[in-house]
């Protein structure tokens, strides 16, 4: 693809290249905290703690006129939440101006590998491909990505599978 070069790849955030290993929790917040520098496309929130005290983060990826009005946004899809408040003609105007919302939560089950990297490299994709596709698609769309759910999990089984990269299998 043709990627935006400001926008460093996965692979700044990892002692490995991207797809080869398992990625832990602080590999991948980092890689999202800095990308929210370095793009205007995508706006992350801290919304919760883990049990362990560390950060869960959600990345909005859209447009960046879409990013500017997400409080607009939401206040008019809220709307279509009640139709004792909203009339079917307004409703069906809210529905038309109105982005598509595409929720992709990732790493639900920690031993899952493929999850959070996946999510990694996607949030990657979308914030710095530079095709038109792509960008078209963030004027119409907003992406809400939970890149890691378990994270506690997930860092254990990382963990675990650095532990024995390498060895021979037992059968």
């Amino acid at each position: 693809g043709n990627y935006i070069a400001s926008i460093d790849h996965p692979n700044t955030f990892l002692d490995f290249n991207y797809g080869d290993r398992v990625a832990n929790h602080s590999q991948i917040s980092n890689a999202i905290l800095k990308w929210s520098k370095q793009s205007n496309k995508i706006k992350v929130i801290e919304y919760a703690k883990s049990h362990e005290g560390r950060p869960l983060y959600v990345a909005f990826i859209s447009s960046s006129e879409n990013l500017k009005n997400l409080d607009e946004i939401k206040n008019q899809i809220t709307k279509l939440s009640d139709p004792r408040i909203t009339s079917n003609g307004e409703a069906k105007s809210i529905i038309e101006k109105s982005p598509a919302g595409a929720w992709m939560a990732y790493l639900i089950r920690g031993y899952e590998t493929s999850g959070a990297d996946a999510a990694h490299g996607l949030i990657y994709h979308l914030i710095s491909s530079a095709d038109l596709e792509r960008t078209k698609m963030l004027e119409v769309m907003d992406g809400i990505v939970d890149p890691m759910m378990k994270l506690e999990r997930r860092d254990r089984f990382a963990n675990a599978l650095k532990q024995y990269l390498g060895r021979a299998p037992i059968y």
